[in-house]
């Protein structure tokens, strides 16, 4: 149970942070920062609330490692906080029942998201509390998440202040032009990759394939697949293939987007009697 747990919280993290972006202008001459700030900002609706499942093949193996949840978020943008997600376990049996409510502030707030979870056989909530350590990427190294090559690294929007972004050209595939931005940590420390490669729709700014490299070698590369539902866009399916083959795609489905949701149903109550 603590496992699935464990595994339950490191979802919604991800998914909490999937929404935090920043706000920027537009310009005629767009540099590589713009691009990357703009890929952000596509706008994803009021609210939402999706079916989330991921799955993890393994090369020579015909194990496939499954979970999913029901996802509940809106964003709030006031007092720092950007957006509060909550989450609810629909498989594996073992973890149905947990829930999570994870509150994401605003990049300039400097703060990691704070989390709570229901536990179903304690009944009860607890807080989990961030990590004190800085160098500590939740999820990167938990064993219990082990069998998904896209964690918070990969998936949660990252400040774009804390990289050096290079327009290295455009290019053009099957009708379709793609920015090529390249990023670059400006500081290494803790720092899982060397550089990364976005490719972005220059019509929508839709982030469409990312290279991941270690020490100048491609580790792994992530390809988005896009909905529009009115004028929000969100992500269909997300597929992560690593080096030695191992692949995780998630799939989003059910997607219910402006459904008017309350503030006041993301606390503690929610979590203990669950999404119907």
């Amino acid at each position: 149970m603590l496992r699935n747990i464990r595994i339950n919280t490191l979802i919604t993290i991800i998914l909490a942070m999937l929404s935090l972006v920043p706000t920027t202008g537009s310009s005629a001459t767009l540099t590589g920062k713009d691009i990357i700030i703009k890929a952000m900002n596509v706008y994803g609706g009021d609210d939402s609330v999706a079916h989330v499942e991921y799955q993890t093949t393994h090369p020579n193996s015909s194990a496939v490692d499954k979970m999913s949840l029901i996802r509940v978020w809106k964003p709030f943008r006031k007092d720092g906080i950007y957006s509060k997600v909550m989450s609810f376990s629909t498989y594996p049996p073992s973890s149905v029942g947990v829930a999570t409510l994870v509150v994401a502030y605003d990049f300039s707030e400097k703060k990691r998201p704070d989390t709570w979870v229901y536990i179903p056989v304690l009944r009860k909530v607890k807080y989990l509390p961030p990590p004190k350590d800085e160098s500590i990427n939740p999820g990167e190294d938990d064993p219990n998440y082990a069998p998904s090559v896209m964690k918070i690294r990969e998936l949660a929007p990252r400040d774009p202040n804390l990289d050096n972004h290079k327009l290295l050209g455009q290019k053009t595939k099957n009708g379709v032009t793609y920015y090529v931005v390249e990023s670059t940590p400006k500081n290494t420390r803790f720092e899982k990759y060397s550089k990364t490669r976005s490719w972005i729709r220059k019509d929508n700014f839709l982030r469409t394939k990312v290279e991941y490299y270690i020490a100048g070698k491609k580790s792994l590369i992530q390809h988005f697949q896009w909905k529009k539902i009115g004028n929000a866009w969100t992500w269909q399916k997300v597929i992560g293939k690593r080096r030695d083959g191992t692949t995780t795609t998630i799939t989003v489905s059910d997607v219910k987007i402006n459904t008017g949701l309350k503030d006041s149903i993301f606390d503690q109550r929610t979590l203990k009697r669950g999404w119907k």
